[in-house]
C-alpha cells in the first residue's frame, strides 16, 4: 500500500509540468504600430505653354487646345489642379485642360495645386481666323510670298535668305519658324502649309509656333496650292508630263487628281466655295511668262467649264466675297499683254457680262492685287491704288530703281489709314540689288521699310 501511494505520486509528478504546459494560455504577443506614411508636398508646378493663339469661330465641337499641368516632385502625394480663367467671355479650360476658345481678346488660363495653391499660367490670345481659304486670290497670285491671319504676318523673309518667318502686322520683332525657303504661304487656324523651296519644291506644314514641321507626302514639285475646305488643293507636274490639279488631305493622305477632260498646263488657279478659277500657261511677254484663257469651272467632274476670257493675258485676280453661307466671285481683274487692267463683270452670265478697261497706266502694269473696294497695282514708277470701278487713281509710293514690287495690302478698318499696303520689291536683273518688304498706309503716308 505505502509503495503504491508514492509511486502514485512520483507518477503526478513527472505528469504535472506536461500537464500545465497543456491548458496554460500562450504568452500576448505585442503588435507593433504600423508607421505613419509620410506626405510629398508639391514643390512646383508648370504648363506646356506658356502661350496659345486660339482661333474663332470654331470648326468643330471638340476642343482643338490643350493645356497639361506637370506637378513636381514626381512623388508628391496629390497632384491635383484646378484651372481657373481671367475672362470666361474670351476662353474657358475644363478639368482636363481643354481649352475653348469662346470670343476675340486676351485671357490669362491659370493651374492652381489643390495643395498649397502653387499655379502656372498661360496667356491665350483669341483671334479670328481665315474664314474660307488659307490665303487670298491676290497674295497666292503673287507667289503667295505672304499670308495673314489674325494680328500676324507670315511671310518669306528675305532677311534669312526667303525662310518662313511671322511678324506683327502693326510692327514688331521678326519672329523666325523654320529655315525652310518659302512659296505659296496658306495659314488655317495653327497651321502654316507651304511650298518648300529648299526641298524641291514639295509641299509641307508646320504649326504656327514653328513645331511640328512636317512633309505631306507627294515628291512632286508644287507650282501652287491653296488651302480650302479641310483639303490643300494644289498644281503639280502628272505622268502625262502636264501641270494638273490635284487634292490632299492637311495630313499628307488621299492624294487625288482634279479630273477633268482637256484640263491643260495650270498656270494659276483659285477655289471659291466649290469651284475653281484657273488659266493655263500661255507664251511669253517681254520676259515675263504669259497665261491663256481664264476659266471657271465647278469641281464636279461632269460640269463643263465656262470661258471666263479667250486671251492671253498677264495674271488674274478677282473680288472674293466672304459670305455666308458660301462666298461668291464678283468682279474679275486681269492684266493686259499690253499691260492694262482690265475688268470683267457678269462673268458667269452671258447677258451681262463686260469687258471694260480699267486703267492704263504708263509705265505698263507689273502686278495687280485687289482688297475690298480697291484694285492696287505697281509699274516701274510705284505702287498705286484705283477704286473696282476706276475713280480715284492714286499713287501710295515710289519703288527703287530698277525693282519690281509685288502688293499684299491688309485691311485693318474700313478707312484708308486703316489698311497697311505691305509690298516686296525685288531686282529686275540679278546682280542690281536685294529684295525688301516695305509697307505703307492706304492713304499714302508712313511708307516705311519693314525688311
Amino acid at each position: 500500500m505505502r509503495r503504491f501511494v508514492i509511486a502514485a505520486v512520483g507518477i503526478i509528478l513527472l505528469a504535472g509540468p506536461a500537464a500545465y504546459a497543456q491548458v496554460a494560455p500562450a504568452p500576448v504577443r505585442k503588435l507593433e504600430k504600423p508607421p505613419a506614411l509620410a506626405v510629398v508636398e508639391p514643390a512646383s508646378i508648370k504648363l506646356n505653354k506658356s502661350e496659345v493663339w486660339a482661333f474663332v469661330p470654331r470648326m468643330v465641337a471638340q476642343p482643338e487646345y490643350r493645356l497639361v499641368a506637370t506637378v513636381l516632385p514626381e512623388n508628391a502625394t496629390n497632384k491635383k489642379v484646378l484651372w481657373e480663367s481671367s475672362d470666361r467671355s474670351v476662353a474657358t479650360v475644363d478639368a482636363n485642360g481643354y481649352v475653348w476658345p469662346q470670343g476675340v481678346g486676351t485671357a490669362v488660363l491659370k493651374a492652381v495645386t489643390q495643395v498649397k495653391g502653387l499655379s502656372a499660367e498661360c496667356r491665350v490670345v483669341v483671334e479670328e481666323r481665315n474664314k474660307y481659304s488659307g490665303n487670298t486670290i491676290s497674295n497666292l497670285l503673287n507667289r503667295g510670298s505672304m499670308a495673314r491671319q489674325g494680328s500676324w504676318i507670315y511671310f518669306s523673309d528675305p532677311g534669312r535668305g526667303g525662310r518662313l518667318s511671322k511678324m506683327k502686322i502693326e510692327g514688331g520683332g521678326i519672329v523666325p519658324l523654320c529655315d525652310d525657303a518659302v512659296s505659296f504661304i496658306n495659314v488655317w487656324r495653327d497651321t502654316v502649309y507651304y511650298v518648300n523651296n529648299s526641298d524641291g519644291r514639295k509641299l509641307y506644314s508646320i504649326d504656327i509656333y514653328g513645331e511640328n514641321r512636317k512633309w505631306l507626302n507627294d515628291s512632286n514639285p508644287v507650282y501652287g496650292a491653296q488651302y480650302y475646305g479641310g483639303k490643300i488643293l494644289y498644281s503639280s507636274s502628272g505622268p502625262n508630263n502636264l501641270v494638273n490639279l490635284y487634292t490632299i488631305e492637311l495630313d499628307g493622305t488621299d492624294r487625288r487628281i482634279v479630273d477633268w477632260p482637256g484640263l491643260g498646263n495650270v498656270s494659276f488657279f483659285y477655289r471659291v466655295a466649290d469651284s475653281v478659277l484657273y488659266a493655263f500657261l500661255g507664251r511669253k511677254e517681254g520676259g515675263q511668262a504669259g497665261a491663256g484663257l481664264i476659266l471657271h469651272r465647278p469641281l464636279e467632274r461632269a460640269s463643263a467649264a465656262t470661258e471666263v476670257f479667250g486671251g492671253e493675258h498677264m495674271g488674274f485676280t478677282a473680288r472674293v466675297h466672304n459670305v455666308d453661307p458660301q462666298p461668291g466671285i464678283g468682279e474679275i481683274f486681269y492684266i493686259t499683254t499690253a499691260g492694262e487692267i482690265r475688268r470683267i463683270t457678269g462673268f458667269n452670265d452671258p447677258k451681262r457680262k463686260k469687258n471694260e478697261l480699267l486703267v492704263a497706266p504708263r509705265p505698263r502694269v507689273r502686278s495687280i492685287s485687289v482688297d475690298g473696294m480697291w484694285v492696287y497695282y505697281a509699274n516701274d514708277a510705284g505702287v498705286h491704288k484705283i477704286r473696282w470701278d476706276g475713280r480715284e487713281n492714286q499713287m501710295l509710293a515710289r519703288t527703287p530703281a530698277n525693282t519690281v514690287a509685288v502688293i499684299y495690302p491688309v485691311a485693318l478698318g474700313d478707312k484708308p489709314e486703316e489698311t497697311w499696303v505691305f509690298y516686296r520689291v525685288f531686282p529686275q536683273k540679278e546682280g542690281m540689288g536685294g529684295t525688301h518688304i516695305y509697307k505703307v498706309r492706304g492713304n499714302g503716308l508712313d511708307n516705311v521699310q519693314v525688311r
